[in-house]
């Protein structure tokens, strides 16, 4: 069986400003598709983005496409987007 990666320590770890850790283990990515949004609502730009995550300006178009289908379809992304929204008001 596969070894799951907790994203929440990963989450935790970027709101203190420690970057996400390069992987396709889906608790990584899923890490990538919610702090691309936090980002995005604290108003930062493509290009803030890109230069944080080291990404390019389409993977991160296509993190915020995915996280729109993720939350609407995947139950298990959404119960963790839910816990990040709750938890980054109190950081």
């Amino acid at each position: 069986m596969r070894k799951r990666i907790d994203p929440k320590p990963i989450l935790l770890a970027a709101l203190k400003g420690e970057q996400i850790p390069p992987g396709r283990k889906m608790g990584v990515v899923y890490s990538r598709f919610i702090f691309t949004r936090y980002m995005r609502e604290q108003g930062k730009t493509t290009e803030d983005i890109t230069a944080y995550m080291g990404k390019d300006r389409a993977t991160v178009s296509h993190y915020d496409i995915k996280y729109d289908e993720e939350y609407e379809y995947n139950p298990e992304f959404r119960e963790l987007a839910d816990w990040f929204n709750l938890i980054k008001e109190q950081i």
